[in-house]
């Protein structure tokens, strides 16, 4: 299927992207957004290769989220079509279809599949940040917003336990995991008035989520494999284990 959609892959060159890139090239334009050392010399003319430089500036950097909006950011900012679908490159999905249809029926939100997708009462405002798709402007805007804030608190280097984004949002209460901090850039983009968000009002977190996050089951993605753990990661080709955690991930937004 051909459709109005660049896939943008994200982070340095992996073959697990690589091997699936016949995949994505069928849905249109395919942006490889990686870093300036990365070796890029046997990859299909039809792919778009965006290398950045490594930050040089300070940033907080707890749970990768800064340099996933980097090289995120850097390919972004390439695509010309309607719609963006942002994946990392050491994942791949063989069959986009539902994810880009979900996208294209909800272009004033969010779109992101369900690995780490919270309940609101565990984790409120904890959507997925494995594959992420929306209109150009919302991931261009969201994006932004999360370098933004990442480096504002560039004082807390690595530790993402004590990050909380009350300088700018306006949110004390919230524990700032990379998730959350993407997908509140995304509702500052929306122009949204942070603060007046209560973690104790769990049914407004959750009317908030559910108006402005779409979700899409990962075992509705074809074959696909996926990766959990920063720095040391495993390898997944089932859900499985997202539903024997502790805080299990939704497997739709019913059961938010």
């Amino acid at each position: 299927m051909m459709s109005d959609t660049t896939i943008v892959i994200q982070g340095r060159v992996n073959t697990t992207s690589l091997q699936n890139i016949e995949n994505y090239l069928k849905i249109g334009p395919v942006i490889l957004s990686c870093y300036e050392d990365d070796d890029v010399g046997n990859i299909s003319n039809e792919v778009q290769i965006v290398k950045s430089p490594w930050p040089t500036m300070p940033y907080y950097g707890g749970m990768n989220v800064f340099l996933q909006s980097w090289t995120t950011y850097a390919g972004l900012v390439k695509v010309k079509t309607k719609l963006a679908i942002k994946v990392r490159s050491d994942e791949s999905y063989s069959d986009l279809s539902q994810f880009i249809n979900t996208v294209q029926d909800n272009e004033n939100k969010l779109t992101t599949a369900n690995i780490f997708f919270k309940k609101a009462d565990n984790e409120p405002l904890h959507p997925s940040d494995h594959i992420i798709g929306s209109t150009l402007d919302n991931m261009l805007g969201t994006f932004s917003n999360v370098q933004q804030t990442c480096i504002m608190h560039s004082y807390l280097g690595e530790h993402r336990e004590q990050m909380f984004l009350c300088d700018k949002l306006g949110i004390p209460w919230l524990w700032a995991s990379g998730e959350v901090i993407i997908f509140l850039s995304f509702l500052l983009h929306k122009g949204l008035d942070l603060s007046l968000f209560n973690p104790k009002d769990l049914e407004y977190i959750k009317e908030m989520t559910r108006k402005y996050a779409a979700l899409v089951n990962i075992d509705e993605l074809g074959d696909y494999i996926w990766t959990y753990g920063w720095p040391q990661k495993v390898t997944f080709t089932d859900s499985k284990f997202l539903y024997e955690e502790e805080s299990p991930s939704l497997k739709s937004l019913e059961e938010l």
